[in-house]
């Protein structure tokens, strides 16, 4: 603090001039003007990210009937490189055929654990000719062969659509898993041969000889499926990389 020269009262010794009388004390610098702020320039055009920067665009996969939208809308199996230098319109059939057969092995499956598939055994007049309770009276060990194989069907059924999906994603144990599940399928298939012949009381030859034509395809259906997209996707070994 010191004496302000023109009225004696004390001030702050950084004061030029007294808040009382208004004198001024020339030994203090007069204040300089701060110089006005320049205003903030924008960046040059050339030095802005582009928009497109931030926008990530999904990977098309236009083969599922994808949305024809470049953005991301929902999780989407990528598509490896290389994909379009390949036909693909046996992959895409298959990955329509492998839920629907899927689906149809799981009511199969349903189907011989409640022995509805014997219900639509009917004569030209659409009468039933043998109900499930009077075949498994008459041969006893067959119930317990059809409930065996209804659950394992009903497996091969759940194991297909999961395999599908490991195809349409193009994972890396895809084509092992979809050879796996053929030679499961043909093995139970044989194996429920045997055993409902054993149960009816015929040798395999007999039964297989009894059975219609599409009962026997599809028995040995798997191995000419195994053999089709066997060399198929053996082609195509480089695209299963994720």
């Amino acid at each position: 603090m010191k004496p302000c020269a023109g009225c004696g009262r004390y001030i702050s010794d950084f004061d030029r001039v007294c808040p009382h009388c208004g004198h001024t004390d020339e030994s203090i610098p007069e204040p300089k003007p701060e110089a006005p702020a320049e205003p903030a320039q924008a960046k040059p055009e050339a030095e802005r990210p582009p928009m497109d920067h931030f926008r990530q665009e999904a990977p098309r996969n236009d083969s599922d009937g994808d949305s024809a939208s470049p953005y991301y809308t929902r999780s989407q199996p990528s598509r490896p490189a290389g994909y379009d230098a390949y036909p693909m319109k046996w992959h895409r059939f298959l990955m329509v055929m492998m839920i629907i057969v899927g689906a149809g092995a799981i009511l199969s499956g349903i189907g011989y654990l409640t022995g509805f598939v014997y219900t639509a055994v009917t004569d030209s007049t659409g009468s039933t000719l043998i109900t499930a309770e009077e075949l498994y009276a008459e041969f006893p060990g067959l119930k317990g062969w059809d409930i065996a194989y209804g659950i394992a069907v009903i497996g091969v059924g759940v194991y297909e659509i999961f395999v599908r999906n490991q195809l349409r994603a193009f994972r890396k144990n895809a084509l092992t898993l979809l050879l796996l599940l053929y030679a499961a399928t043909l093995v139970i298939n044989i194996i429920y041969v045997i055993g409902a012949a054993s149960a009816l009381g015929y040798s395999v030859g007999d039964f297989l000889q009894d059975v219609d034509t599409s009962s026997k395809l599809q028995i040995f259906r798997p191995v000419l499926f195994a053999v089709i997209n066997g060399v198929y996707y053996n082609k195509r070994k480089a695209l299963f990389v994720n």
